[in-house]
């Protein structure tokens, strides 16, 4: 939690845009600077709606013409799922009738850029790792719900095949197939025990596109198949309740 709170202080810190994390049913988890007024404007907005159709990635929402937001999703950080959200702010300079903090429009992409880097230093970065296999990490973290290779990582990072495997699999103690499988495998738990879908659905929402291997690498990573986490999930719900 710590760290979620590190990359709105930054972030606000650089640019003095209010800022905050909303977890996945849109409850402000951390912030600063975000107002009464504030709160009030974003509930006339549609921007909770235009959340719950589904952003994935790093986006700008704009409202009323020159009022923006930053929205940078987050997936399944230790548990956590959410949006970090910066503004509300607008393009357009009213001087002193300004409602919120200005910021030319030539700078939004270069906001976005510098909020998803912040975040990128704060979760995604580990000290002990070669440069190499951080940004690796932070590439499958990104990607791990699409068909990605191994050629696919290495090209977008413009690094040898060969030596990105050998670095990959003695800093972290996993080839790159395993950590990507391990990942999927842990994302997917969520889905199981958030909804009903079906099993196939769930593995190709994070990037398996076959339902048996799914099914045996869940169950060779976890003891149980999908079927059977989501059973026992379910029971110890209703024993609780």
């Amino acid at each position: 939690m710590k760290s979620i709170e590190n990359v709105l202080l930054d972030f606000y810190t650089c640019v003095h845009i209010p800022v905050q994390f909303l977890d996945q049913t849109f409850n402000s988890i951390f912030n600063i600077d975000i107002q009464e007024s504030i709160k009030d404007f974003i509930n006339s907005t549609s921007l909770y709606h235009d959340l719950k159709q589904g952003i994935d990635a790093l986006t700008t929402l704009t409202y009323f013409e020159n009022i923006h937001f930053i929205v940078l999703p987050l997936q399944n950080y230790r548990q956590l799922t959410g949006y970090f959200i910066a503004g509300p702010f607008q393009s357009i300079n009213l001087g002193k009738d300004n409602q919120f903090a200005y910021k030319p429009f030539d700078c939004l992409s270069y906001l976005g850029k510098l909020f998803e880097n912040i975040m990128r230093q704060h979760l995604f970065s580990a000290p002990k790792f070669n440069t190499y296999v951080r940004e690796g990490i932070y590439y499958i973290h990104k990607n791990y719900d699409k068909n990605i290779t191994l050629t696919d990582v290495c090209k977008d990072l413009n690094v040898n095949k060969s030596y990105f495997c050998c670095i990959f699999k003695n800093e972290t103690g996993m080839t790159f197939s395993k950590f990507l499988n391990r990942l999927r495998i842990e994302k997917s738990k969520q889905y199981l025990i958030q909804n009903n879908e079906s099993i196939l659905s769930i593995a190709l929402a994070v990037g398996f596109n076959n339902h048996n291997y799914y099914t045996m690498m869940f169950k060779k990573l976890t003891g149980f198949t999908p079927i059977e986490f989501r059973q026992q999930h379910q029971i110890k719900k209703e024993a609780l309740s």
